[in-house]
């Protein structure tokens, strides 16, 4: 959610400001200590877990909108068989596990290949 506060902040360009969650990397159990935090080996996306607070909210912050490098897209982790209660609108909300989809467009695969590979 991407949102402009209404009162004066005093700042010298518009300040707008986004709500983000975190996410957190499932680690890859059948790889090296060093190595877990890697991309699934069937599908090649990092599988990734929302974080929760103790009172089990998910975890989340305001941030001024310049610290976002750039949007995913995350897709739902089914599992062997999807709930049916899940619907375009619930999927996300209703889903604690995501794979992170780095060939939704090219530059996201280019940057995630280049970068988080080494």
């Amino acid at each position: 959610m991407i949102f402009h506060p209404i009162w004066d902040l005093r700042t010298p360009l518009p300040l707008y400001l986004a709500y983000v969650q975190r996410f957190d990397i499932i680690p890859q159990t059948h790889l090296p200590r060093g190595q877990r935090s890697a991309p699934d080996p069937i599908r090649g996306m990092y599988a990734l877990r929302r974080a929760y607070r103790s009172d089990g909210l998910p975890m989340g912050a305001v941030i001024p909108l310049y610290h976002l490098h750039q949007p995913i897209h995350l897709i739902p982790k089914f599992g062997v068989k999807a709930s049916p209660t899940l619907t375009a609108r619930t999927s996300f909300d209703a889903s604690r596990d995501f794979f992170l989809n780095h060939y939704f467009d090219k530059e996201d695969f280019f940057y995630m290949r280049d970068s988080l590979a080494t």
